[in-house]
């Protein structure tokens, strides 16, 4: 038995869509997209970081988490009216779209066809058209397993037969390891040969070499408008990355117009497991900073100049805050404000980004936080020269 929460649902075209939401009504929308074969599970420990500057949605795709399994074909198309329908649903007019793997895909694909729709997009480990098979993944050994998983046979042998990629595609692309209860959320939605569908489609739908033809052609195009939409843009870069290296964001970044680039400490594929309080600070500097330029800050969003710990919860919240506070004027000789939230919250800030917070199973020491804030600093000093 799977113990993640229960989810929220909506009913979409012929089935049903589950989310996670965080963050007031009144906020800006920020759309969370996954890819296979996780689910908005992997959002985690980022969106209750970014909910105090937006109202976070984050569902799971069709055939995924929690989301009904219609008897459909789970294509790249499939998705694509899947998720236009849940944005109908849920009143999404805008929204900033933070996406990984196939989300980002589908985000590329909204983009392209809705320009109106995207606010900014945060992207990392990035799904698009691949002339050969040389040029997908850094990993020879997972080149050729995903070459076996598009074989007549073979590859529904080993995913749809095995759970290949949930037993090995996903453990073995999470640099820290994933321990008994996450990959019992993971494994849950996929418990019979038939259920895994998704799973083993999504691999078969990759633009690799011109085939197949069709999503080739839409991603291709997809790309195309990414590279002159002027909408903010932050891309994530692991290290050493999968799909994405460090070498070759770098250069897709600088193809792009108003696109920064933030180069994590670690991380293969699914980034958001091993540095979500990174992921999250970016997402919300680029929310911040995008709404600030469009005059709509508000008071929850307004951008700090300075260090900030913003807790609320069980008086040894407050003690902790305090004794953080301590440390990092003892260490690094600074001021540190700091402020009284609401909902459970425990967050260290620089100049407005959060760079470490309390989040399941974690509570940040002050050393944690004066590490953080440091390097915070030094990367914010690098990018100012």
């Amino acid at each position: 038995m799977s113990s993640d929460q229960t989810l929220p649902a909506v009913r979409v075209l012929d089935s049903t869509m589950a989310y996670r939401e965080a963050g007031e009504p009144g906020l800006p929308v920020a759309l969370f997209l996954h890819g296979n074969p996780t689910s908005s599970f992997i959002w985690r420990h980022i969106l209750p970081i970014v909910a105090g500057s937006a109202r976070c949605i984050a569902p799971d795709l069709i055939g995924f988490g929690q989301s009904g399994k219609p008897e459909i074909g789970y294509r790249f198309f499939d998705h694509v009216a899947y998720l236009d329908a849940f944005l109908e649903v849920m009143g999404i007019e805008a929204a900033y779209i933070v996406a990984q793997d196939w989300g980002t895909a589908l985000a590329f694909e909204l983009a392209a066809r809705r320009p109106d729709i995207v606010k900014g997009l945060a992207f990392m480990e990035f799904i698009r058209p691949i002339p050969t098979w040389n040029d997908f993944h850094r990993s020879e050994v997972l080149r050729e397993t995903f070459r076996k998983f598009r074989a007549p046979g073979i590859g529904e042998d080993m995913i749809l037969g095995q759970n290949a990629f949930v037993e090995r595609v996903l453990p073995g692309s999470v640099q820290r390891g994933l321990n008994a209860q996450e990959m019992e959320i993971y494994r849950a939605p996929f418990a019979t040969p038939k259920s895994r569908t998704p799973t083993w489609r999504l691999p078969n739908e990759l633009p690799i070499a011109g085939e197949p033809a069709d999503v080739w052609h839409t991603l291709d195009e997809a790309h195309a408008a990414l590279r002159v939409s002027d909408y903010p843009k932050v891309l994530f870069a692991g290290n050493p990355g999968a799909l994405v290296s460090p070498t070759y964001a770098e250069a897709f970044a600088a193809g792009l117009r108003n696109c920064r680039l933030i180069k994590l400490n670690s991380g293969l594929h699914y980034l958001q497991e091993d540095e979500p309080d990174a992921i999250a600070a970016g997402v919300v500097d680029l929310i911040v900073g995008a709404e600030h330029s469009a005059g709509h800050v508000t008071a929850e969003v307004e951008p700090c100049q300075g260090i900030t710990i913003t807790y609320c919860g069980p008086c040894g919240y407050e003690s902790r805050a305090t004794r953080a506070a301590r440390s990092l004027t003892d260490e690094l000789g600074l001021p540190v404000e700091l402020n009284a939230g609401k909902g459970g919250v425990f967050q260290v800030a620089v100049a407005g980004q959060v760079v470490t917070s309390r989040r399941k199973g974690y509570f940040p020491d002050n050393a944690d936080i004066v590490r953080a804030v440091r390097e915070a600093l030094q990367r914010r000093r690098e990018n100012d020269r």
